[in-house]
């Protein structure tokens, strides 16, 4: 009886070894489970994490080619505002100066029937002929001076 009930008690001994072995191996295995499938997670985080970034990263890209294209525009728009302003004055002038030499040629026409006039005096009148010189004289000066 004795014998028996050692035998029993190493056979239950052993069958609590087996147990025990058997649960230290499955919680080992759950462990790896465990640690593997935080893995995955944790590079689904962090492939999730490089597509927002490189996501973000186009975004920007497109975001300062946007601004530069629109940047190269309004310098675009200035440059052509900037020289129909020069055309613009440069016609102005151009006006300008053929109004004056509109006014020239009116004053020197003018002059020069104030002059006829004053030959045909000045052939009877020899004081009017020099204030006719006088006058032709102080005009082709004035003439000189503004051109």
């Amino acid at each position: 009886a004795i014998a028996a009930a050692q035998q029993q008690l190493q056979a239950q001994t052993q069958q609590a070894m087996q147990v025990q072995q058997l649960a230290i191996q499955r919680a080992r295995e759950e462990a790896k489970a465990r640690t593997l499938e935080e893995a995955q997670r944790k590079a689904h985080v962090e492939a999730a994490r490089a597509a927002e970034d490189s996501e973000r990263r186009v975004v920007l890209e497109e975001d300062q080619r946007r601004r530069a294209r629109e940047a190269e525009e309004e310098r675009q728009i200035k440059a052509a505002i900037e020289e129909s302003r020069k055309i613009e004055e440069e016609r102005r002038k151009q006006v300008e100066r053929e109004q004056q030499a509109q006014a020239k040629a009116a004053a020197a026409s003018k002059l020069e029937a104030a002059a006829a006039k004053g030959k045909a005096k000045a052939v009877a009148d020899p004081k009017a002929k020099a204030k006719a010189a006088q006058a032709v004289t102080q005009q082709a000066n004035k003439d000189k001076e503004s051109a």
